[in-house]
């Protein structure tokens, strides 16, 4: 069975190490497809420190949000630390520099209200 172009773009992601959310459980290809979205907005705006060298730093984050996007002021939460406190900084930063992410309108939006976000240094 061939690969759907969602999968594709699933392997990319995790491809380039790039964040990943961590939503349980994405119901439908459109919220998997809204998930990655949101974590690009947050990836983008992503400033890793230089130098560090290391690639197998990660960490979780809780996040509230609004109905109009807006990161809820002091939401942001880390659920699990990478050891490094400087970088657990750059994400919680990150989050709070891409507010207003991109949400869904209407009912799908509660399954967005607070969102997990996984994040990996990248390979760029």
């Amino acid at each position: 069975m061939p690969k759907q172009p969602i999968d594709v773009a699933y392997d990319r992601y995790w491809m380039y190490g790039l964040c990943m959310p961590v939503l349980s459980p994405p119901v439908t290809e459109e919220d998997k497809s809204l998930e990655r979205t949101i974590a690009s907005r947050i990836r983008d705006t992503w400033v890793r420190r230089l130098g560090s060298g290391r690639r197998d730093l990660s960490c979780t984050i809780e996040i509230q949000l609004l109905s109009n996007g807006e990161v809820v002021a002091d939401s942001v939460r880390l659920v699990r630390s990478s050891g490094d406190p400087a970088y657990d900084r750059s994400v919680v930063a990150a989050v709070y520099k891409a507010s207003p992410l991109p949400v869904p309108a209407g009912p799908l939006f509660e399954r967005f209200r607070k969102l997990r976000l996984e994040f990996k240094p990248g390979s760029r």
